[in-house]
């Protein structure tokens, strides 16, 4: 019981915080939401070099150029007003230090490397910042870009708001009707009946948004919310692979009940892009 009131109170209070600095606006949202991504990047980082020692300096400079281009994507996606358009472009500036810092810095780390096999090592790092940043880049894009709009916040608490409708009517449908597994040598308490029962709740839950906000049409709303779940499942099997893969069930202990930052954020890694394109593109 005990248990349960733990997880039941960390989960509201990490909904509550980031609804919370979504809705009082970018000045809040983007600095929690790079605070994540470095903290879940950090989470991916312990589980791929799990039980070896840790290349400090690919390690560091990971995080570094994840910084870099977060903050890369906030300044190309700023509208700054009676500025000329080339200065807008000065978000390229910190996306290329961090380029430069994976590639070339790195490069010349690996090179002079006593480890094993530094490459590894250093795919490692640059697939920690793919996976994990390029996501977590895409938020200051869908805050700032359309800043201008009433009810933007609505850009980036569309994703997470379905992304938690897909889990909510996972577990509701799974739990009593779930007879089939869905692929279980990956996760072996996903049912199919659960997946289905995901889809439909986002799918329902997506229409109805769309229709109250008057974007586009509840038809679009409906296919949104199918795709954000359909591409949340895969992220969530995704990390669950990679867990089982290094022996460990959660990617760490920062919400009682529910494991780390990496098991928070799986199907959002994957929702982001497709709400991106959706919404943006």
């Amino acid at each position: 019981m005990k248990t349960v009131i733990k997880r039941t109170l960390s989960g509201a209070l990490f909904i509550a915080v980031t609804v919370g600095a979504i809705l009082a606006g970018a000045k809040f949202s983007l600095p929690l939401f790079a605070l994540y991504a470095l903290f879940t990047l950090s989470e991916f980082y312990r589980i791929v070099w799990h039980g070896e020692k840790r290349p400090r300096f690919l390690e560091i400079t990971g995080l570094v150029a994840s910084l870099l281009f977060y903050a890369g994507s906030a300044l190309l996606a700023y509208d700054f007003e009676n500025l000329a358009y080339e200065l807008h472009l000065v978000g390229l500036i910190p996306i290329i230090v961090g380029a430069i810092l994976l590639f070339f810095v790195d490069g010349f780390y690996v090179v002079l490397s006593r480890r094993a096999n530094p490459f590894l090592d250093w795919g490692k790092t640059i697939l920690g910042v793919f996976y994990i940043i390029l996501p977590f880049a895409l938020v200051p894009q869908l805050v700032l870009s359309q800043a201008h709009q009433p009810l933007s916040f609505w850009y980036l608490l569309l994703p997470l708001v379905l992304t938690w409708v897909n889990d909510t009517g996972a577990y509701c449908v799974g739990v009593p009707f779930g007879r089939h597994r869905l692929i279980e040598r990956v996760s072996p308490g996903k049912s199919v009946e659960g997946f289905v029962g995901g889809l439909l709740f986002s799918a329902g839950v997506g229409a109805l948004l769309f229709w109250l906000l008057g974007w586009l049409s509840p038809l679009f709303g409906l296919v949104f919310g199918l795709v954000i779940a359909g591409v949340g499942v895969l992220g969530d099997l995704v990390e669950s692979r990679l867990k089982r893969a290094v022996g460990i069930k959660d990617s760490g202990t920062f919400l009682p009940g529910h494991g780390g930052f990496l098991d928070r954020f799986d199907s959002l890694l994957f929702a982001l892009p497709a709400a991106w394109l959706l919404l943006i593109v």
